[in-house]
């Protein structure tokens, strides 16, 4: 038992040890927050060094690129996909080279590997259709620049009349936008 005497300054003891207890720990933790938050600005600002001494080669390739990406952004690969202009083209092409039946069919765009590029895959039928005049179709359909594209594959059926092709084309659009880093 401890005598009554002794209480009050026991109990006042007791209290300055709890409220020094308390004090080191929110200052040992308001330390660790100053320590995270001193290396947060060292990184940044080791990050912005870097991308400070990578300027001058960063605005050489800008200037260098500048001219291609207008060139690029002209043929409809830079931006929205514009599946209407492939439409068109497709249409413009059906009556330029007197073709009777030209269906398509596209799927949605899907990601490629590269962040901000995507392919579009369009499925054709082309009747009349033999291998000279796909030459001359594919440069006609890539001379407006309504895109850029690629031929995946192309089968040509021989046994039906008129001759018909069935070709696969991956249309390519950039719309990386992303983080000039």
């Amino acid at each position: 038992m401890i005598p009554t005497e002794l209480r009050s300054p026991l109990a006042a003891l007791i209290l300055i040890l709890l409220a020094g207890t308390a004090a080191v720990g929110v200052a040992l933790h308001l330390h660790g927050e100053a320590v995270a938050a001193r290396q947060q600005a060292e990184r940044q600002w080791a990050e912005a060094h870097t991308r400070l001494d990578q300027l001058p080669q960063r605005i050489a390739l800008v200037r260098t690129l500048g001219r291609h990406y207008a060139d690029l952004q002209r043929r409809g690969f830079v931006g929205e996909a514009r599946r209407l202009d492939w439409i068109s083209a497709l249409a413009r092409t059906q009556r330029e080279l007197e073709l009777q039946a030209v269906t398509w069919r596209l799927e949605p765009s899907r990601p490629t590997a590269l962040p901000g590029l995507t392919a579009t895959r369009m499925h054709l039928s082309l009747a009349p259709m033999d291998p000279a005049r796909l030459g001359v179709w594919l440069a006609r359909l890539d001379s407006p620049g309504q895109g850029l594209f690629t031929v995946e594959a192309c089968d040509w059926t021989l046994a039906e009349r008129p001759q018909r092709m069935q070709c696969t084309l991956n249309w390519w659009t950039w719309n990386g936008g992303g983080s000039a880093r």
